[in-house]
């Protein structure tokens, strides 16, 4: 009787052996939870088994894997030590996988990469978010392909997530998965609008708010080349702002100038916008301009820059309070609207170090600019540009 029912044993653990293994465990899935002891925490990442033995976490190669004799298999890895050692195999089917390894009981689903885009399109959430932070602005770019881009942006600075998200239509989920961010982990869905939507990290328990970006500025690109300017310098008395006491006399009456500044975030196709202003003090007895400006950040006035001239400094600079530019070139006049209105406005374009750079400045209001447009590209290949527009002009 004992040698039969070590018989029976020794085939029931030999049919869930090749069971197992007949499933095929190849593939990606996405941990869910992970148990030890009383004690349970939801985990969201990817770990995938490829044919050719090699282990990924995240889609990055992390070490190896191969069964073993006894229902387990051994992991290797030499950059993350959780997936060094065996791992025992309790549960493997189509959909569901489950593990033990030491004191710890870990829950996987199968993650198909295939399906995923026809899941996530039934979330509504394709397109560009803005999410705004309590020292941060946040933008977040969920593709239907399951991958997303988030860019947050401090006073100064700013980082870059990238990983994948899948919506769960059973339980009216989404799922960020990737490295620490606002969304990581589980978001109950409170809402989704065209333009709006709202969810609940569970992990952090806080609601999340993120409004629809679109592209309201257009993108103009400035193409020329120092190739296309003539070696002799363009005649300055062209300019419109050539007479100094003219500009003192026209800017002693102005309090402020107002501009909306617009920076391209190239990768997410869409701009940043913020508030500039530019305070005028004009001493009419010195015959001196001071422009002091300030970028608006959560409604305090944070200076940038500062800009003098009188008789003595600056006087030769035609574009004042803006940077000289060499070499540039005149395109003519053109009525130019913002949302300050309409301004008759000689066109200039040309170079500030490697800095591409174009300026309408209204012909009648010297020192004022209706608009300037300035790109460059960094040590990194990556493209920096913006675009400001004068929004209102204060008088005293």
């Amino acid at each position: 009787m004992k040698k039969k029912w070590i018989v029976i044993m020794f085939l029931v653990t030999f049919t869930f052996i090749l069971n197992a293994q007949s499933v095929d465990i190849i593939g990606s899935w996405m941990l869910k939870r992970v148990e030890t002891g009383s004690n349970i925490k939801k985990m969201f990442i990817i770990l995938t088994f490829e044919k050719n033995r090699i282990l990924k976490y995240m889609g990055i190669k992390v070490g190896t894997w191969k069964w073993n004799n006894d229902n387990e298999i051994i992991m290797k890895s030499k950059e993350i030590n959780d997936f060094n050692g065996n791992v025992k195999i309790t549960k493997l089917t189509t959909n569901s996988l489950e593990m033990v390894k030491g004191k710890q009981k870990l829950y996987y689903d199968r993650f198909d990469y295939k399906n995923i885009e026809n899941i996530n399109k039934k979330a509504n959430l394709n397109g560009v978010w803005e999410i705004k932070g309590e020292d941060s602005i946040n933008f977040l770019k969920l593709d239907v392909s399951g991958n997303f881009t988030l860019i947050s942006i401090e006073e100064g600075m700013s980082s870059t997530t990238k990983g994948t998200w899948v919506y769960n239509s059973k339980d009216k989920t989404v799922i960020v998965i990737g490295q620490p961010n606002i969304l990581r982990g589980e978001n109950k869905i409170i809402s989704i609008t065209k333009n709006k939507f709202i969810l609940r990290n569970i992990n952090r328990d806080e609601e999340i708010e993120a409004n629809k970006k679109v592209l309201k500025s257009k993108i103009e690109r400035l193409n020329f080349k120092y190739d296309n300017f003539d070696e002799e310098k363009e005649n300055d008395s062209d300019l419109p702002w050539n007479d100094f006491y003219q500009m003192v006399d026209k800017l002693k009456n102005i309090k402020k100038l107002k501009y909306r500044k617009a920076d391209l975030i190239e990768e997410l196709g869409i701009f940043k916008y913020s508030e500039v202003i530019s305070k005028v003090v004009v001493n009419s007895e010195k015959e001196s301009i001071r422009f002091n400006d300030f970028r608006i950040v959560n409604d305090e006035e944070k200076k940038i820059h500062e800009s003098y001239i009188d008789e003595n400094t600056n006087i030769y600079n035609k574009f004042f309070p803006e940077k000289e530019l060499y070499p540039y070139r005149i395109l003519g006049n053109k009525i130019v609207t913002v949302p300050a209105g309409k301004f008759e406005c000689t066109v200039v374009e040309g170079f500030d170090g490697d800095s591409k750079v174009k300026y309408w400045m209204i012909n009648n209001k010297p020192g004022i600019y209706a608009k300037i447009i300035r790109e460059n590209v960094d040590v990194f290949g990556e493209l920096e540009y913006f675009m400001i527009e004068l929004e209102k002009i204060e008088e005293l």
